[in-house]
C-alpha cells in the first residue's frame, strides 16, 4: 500500500490545456460559421426568429424551391407569378413549418405558415404541394 504522502505530484499545465481547448473551440466556431454561410437562408418576408433554419435531409439537400410561371395568354401584361416553398425547422420549439409564399413577380405576395410537430407530417404536406 502506498502512503498518501508518497503519491507522485501531478504535473498539470493549466495554461497549455486552456490554450489547446481554446484552439479547438475556435476551430469549431469557424466550422459552424462556414456551414451557416453555406446554408440557404430562411425567407426574410416570413419574419422568422433566428432559431429557424431551412431543413436539410440526410444527403444535405435543402427542402427549398422557388418556381416561376410566365403565361402570355392574358393580354399585354400576362401572368408573371412565383411560388416559393421552404420546409423550416425551429430548434427552440422542436417544430417544423412548411412556409409557402406566392404572388406576382416583383411583389412580396402572400404567405402561409403550416406548423407540424413531426417531421414526417411536414414532409408529407410539402410533397403534396410540390409534386
Amino acid at each position: 500500500m502506498i502512503q498518501s504522502n508518497n503519491w507522485p505530484e501531478p504535473k498539470v499545465d493549466y495554461e497549455v490545456d486552456a490554450e489547446q481547448y481554446m484552439e479547438l473551440a475556435n476551430e469549431k466556431e469557424k466550422q459552424l460559421a462556414k456551414e451557416k454561410d453555406e446554408r440557404i437562408p430562411v425567407d426574410k418576408t416570413g419574419h422568422f426568429e433566428v432559431s429557424y433554419q431551412v431543413y436539410y435531409d440526410e444527403g444535405l439537400k435543402p427542402w427549398d424551391v422557388y418556381l416561376t410561371k410566365v403565361d402570355l395568354k392574358n393580354g399585354i401584361y400576362g401572368d408573371y407569378v412565383f411560388y416559393k416553398m421552404q420546409l423550416l425547422y425551429d430548434s427552440n420549439r422542436d417544430l417544423y413549418v412548411v412556409f409557402t409564399r406566392w404572388g406576382r413577380i416583383g411583389e412580396t405576395g402572400m404567405n402561409q405558415r403550416t406548423p407540424f410537430t413531426k417531421l414526417e407530417d411536414a414532409k408529407e404536406e410539402y410533397c403534396k404541394i410540390f409534386k
